[in-house]
């Protein structure tokens, strides 16, 4: 536990009035990113905001990894949503930023999440160009950087038809993990990918209005 209840319900997790596809509290009004792209349908646990935002962070760049036990912990109860699921698979990292880091923060969380879960975790997708930081760049930029990056991983055969949970730490514009959908459907013809990740990085009005809807509805804080 890193932080306290009242601390955690400066910001409640996502999980009313969402898009179906892609998990924005903004359905109504928002561009859903999901749509027409090789992701079947993604959700996130928080937005990525306040202690969400720092928490990812010091688990990315603090060199702290025991902080997957909490997070993989409040993504659980996500993984309903999706119904079937045949295998659970985390995003991966290339060898030489894993090298860095010492680990990766994804399959942290999917290895967690798969045992709570009873289900499979195998490491399905390599990574095999070493992309520029995410971070850095723009939309466009983001998803020309990931495109062609990943591949299917020589050492795992994948049946075909398979209902694939991909796990990440946080989604912006979900340029990586439809870049991974892709190589699974293009590749090993699966039946459904799915996303699951800890924290949506949601636009300034998106997150404006999201904060109206839980300010007009404080029982669900």
């Amino acid at each position: 536990m890193w932080l306290c209840e009242i601390c955690r319900t400066l910001v409640p997790a996502l999980d009313l009035n969402i898009c179906l596809e892609c998990g924005s509290p903004d359905h109504e009004r928002h561009r859903c990113p999901v749509a027409g792209q090789h992701v079947d349908r993604a959700r996130a646990s928080y937005p990525y905001t306040g202690w969400v935002a720092a928490s990812i962070k010091r688990f990315k760049y603090g060199d702290e990894p025991a902080r997957a036990e909490d997070l993989a912990a409040r993504m659980l109860p996500m993984v309903a949503a999706f119904g079937a699921i045949d295998v659970v698979v985390p995003v991966p990292l290339h060898a030489s930023k894993f090298n860095l880091r010492g680990y990766n923060q994804s399959e942290l969380l999917a290895t967690r999440i798969a045992a709570r879960a009873n289900l499979p975790m195998k490491p399905l997708l390599i990574r095999t160009t070493a992309t520029r930081p995410q971070v850095t760049l723009d939309r466009q930029s983001r998803h020309e950087n990931v495109t062609g990056a990943f591949s299917l991983n020589p050492e795992w055969s994948i049946p075909a038809g398979q209902r694939i949970l991909l796990i990440d730490d946080v989604r912006t514009t979900g340029a990586t993990t439809d870049a991974c959908a892709k190589v699974f459907k293009e590749d090993a013809r699966t039946r459904s990918v799915f996303v699951l990740t800890f924290a949506q990085e949601l636009s300034n009005a998106e997150l404006r209005r999201w904060r109206q809807s839980i300010s007009a509805s404080p029982s669900e804080i």
